[in-house]
């Protein structure tokens, strides 16, 4: 359920109205028209406090299938602070995801570098490049050159020879000696 804050005249939280408040409401004799959010909001609201771990905020969200909850002041609970939106939180958990993923891929480039002896460069399908919408089979890599993974968005891919290349992927290519040269010149736009 989505909701909306209801204040006081001086600020106080006092409720949530939501979209099953209205609906109720609209079954009732009395116009709508005439109704304040504050005499159909739901009352008390379910809170969070600012110190409060997200995980309970969100346990105490998905049991009353809550997509928004009020956080407040432990002194004074009718204070609004903010509003925790489950989209927010969900939002945010990508974002970590992707950077710890990012991080990961990373590691491991400096690790096969290191190990292998050999260079270790991200480089980019540029749309229009030779790479860019064709299977890694289709490509003519050079033989000290290595595809180790793909970087498309937020995913990580470990290629094959039916990988499709897109433009905006970012490969991680180990090589020695001309084998890079010749990647990046597959994969950097034709003019």
């Amino acid at each position: 359920r989505q909701g909306l804050p209801v204040l006081n005249a001086v600020g106080e939280l006092v409720g949530m109205l939501t979209l099953q408040d209205i609906e109720k409401a609209g079954s009732r004799e009395e116009s709508m028209e005439n109704l304040r959010a504050g005499e159909i909001c739901t009352r008390p609201p379910l809170t969070a406090h600012p110190d409060e771990t997200i995980g309970a905020a969100l346990r105490r969200m998905s049991a009353q299938d809550i997509g928004r909850l009020p956080v407040v002041s432990r002194e004074d609970p009718r204070h609004l602070v903010g509003l925790l939106r489950r989209s927010d939180v969900i939002h945010a958990y990508d974002l970590a995801l992707a950077k710890r993923t990012a991080l990961r891929h990373r590691t491991q480039e400096v690790r096969l570098g290191i190990l292998s002896g050999a260079s270790v460069v991200e480089v980019l399908v540029e749309a229009g490049s030779e790479a860019a919408g064709k299977r890694v089979s289709e490509l003519q890599w050079s033989k000290d050159c290595l595809i180790a993974s793909i970087r498309r968005g937020r995913t990580v891919l470990l290629p094959h020879g039916d990988t499709m290349l897109k433009s905006g992927d970012i490969l991680v290519v180990v090589s020695e000696g001309e084998g890079l040269r010749e990647a990046q010149h597959l994969c950097v736009k034709k003019e």
